[in-house]
């Protein structure tokens, strides 16, 4: 797909000598001979190439083979998807993050079903139309599944073609962006555009690394400007990344008996539709154990006594940094069914509450995971 002309000057690309298929067989050749194994390499059925690629979209190969597996057994096809509760699918997600991932996935599936009685649409913009699927996904998909000639362009591509031409431009500008669209779309191959595609993500994932790149075994090297420079490490050229914004929370750990609490996140925002131990953002650095035990009488009408010290546990995401306290605490007089009330998490009311002796029996978080990692190590302690 052609992009709009854009104003700025696109880079020259006549030393990659593009009318004959020299640059594009030195890099196949290389892929055929080196491309990792990954289940979902094994077949060109578009819903398992679907559900990695939105797997990897911001997480690790390594991660995501696990995770598609066990996806894969419980929802071998579109119609299984479809047919699933959200909360079966969050709680196979629980642990990859970015939960909005796996809602916008279970609605294309709905989606693909009610639209196109369960078969994967074949035709780019068809499949671009889906919940959650971006130009990069339906490109991978439609040329890999399909063979569309459609380019990709993500991080790693980005990369390589920054090297490959020494583009001087800043590759998080949307308007450079764009004309890198253009040079994907211009430098597609008549044929194996689904493996020229994954060959050039996988070239930016193992060789042409953001630190210390491997040029010297690098199959494409001999047209890569930055290369010739001896400059490779100056690129690409990216805008400083602003600080993490730093977030405090408090995270309690309430046990009655053998059963803790855990409560149900409104479906919106951060990590919607999961469950999480009661959890509020704090002014300060420092909660005090008399402080928690109040909020709890406060805003759930439970009288509770703090077991042991505070602990702490740090989650990163992209633009944030948040930092949590974690109080053990055990419901002090009678037991309780449920929370006399549902506290507020951020702008938003908790949905619903449970005693749970395994947390792992609704979809968690990691950041929960963590919490219930630390709290446990506290309670042996």
């Amino acid at each position: 797909m052609k992009n709009a002309a854009n104003p700025t000057k696109n880079p020259d690309i006549s030393h990659l000598n593009h009318s004959h298929s020299a640059f594009h067989d030195a890099l196949l050749t290389w892929f055929d001979r080196t491309a990792r194994p990954m289940p979902w390499r094994k077949s060109r059925d578009p819903y398992a190439i679907w559900i990695s690629e939105i797997m990897l979209q911001q997480t690790q190969v390594q991660t995501v083979i696990p995770y598609f597996l066990r996806f894969l057994t419980r929802f071998p096809n579109v119609t299984s998807l479809a047919a699933a509760r959200l909360q079966e699918v969050l709680k196979l997600w629980a642990g990859l993050g970015y939960y909005r991932r796996a809602k916008q996935l279970h609605l294309a599936a709905k989606m693909i079903q009610s639209t196109h009685k369960g078969h994967f649409p074949q035709d780019f913009l068809q499949i671009l139309a889906l919940p959650g699927i971006g130009r990069y996904t339906a490109g991978a998909v439609g040329s890999i599944a399909f063979g569309l000639r459609v380019p990709v362009l993500d991080g790693n591509v980005m990369r390589v073609f920054s090297r490959l031409f020494a583009f001087k431009e800043d590759i998080a500008q949307p308007a450079v962006q764009k004309k890198l669209w253009q040079i994907a779309d211009q430098m597609l191959p008549a044929f194996r555009v689904g493996d020229f595609n994954q060959a050039l993500m996988e070239l930016g994932a193992t060789v042409c690394k953001p630190v210390a790149p491997a040029c010297g075994i690098c199959p494409i090297h001999r047209w890569c400007r930055a290369y010739a420079e001896n400059r490779v490490e100056a690129y690409p050229h990216k805008s400083a990344r602003k600080k993490a914004t730093i977030l405090q929370h408090v995270s309690l750990v309430i046990h009655h008996n053998s059963k803790k609490l855990i409560l149900k996140r409104p479906d919106g925002g951060l990590w919607g539709g999961l469950w999480e131990f009661p959890t509020f953002e704090s002014r300060c650095r420092k909660f005090s154990s008399a402080d928690a035990v109040r909020w709890v009488l406060e805003n759930m009408g439970l009288k509770v006594r703090v077991l042991g010290g505070a602990a702490r546990v740090r989650h990163q995401l992209t633009h944030r940094t948040m930092c949590y306290q974690v109080f053990r605490m055990r419901v002090v007089g009678r037991k309780l069914t449920t929370a006399r009330r549902l506290p507020f998490c951020g702008p938003h009311r908790y949905e619903s509450a449970r005693w749970l002796k395994t947390i792992e029996d609704v979809p968690i978080g990691r950041v929960t995971e963590k919490i219930a990692a630390v709290a446990a190590v506290e309670r042996k302690s």
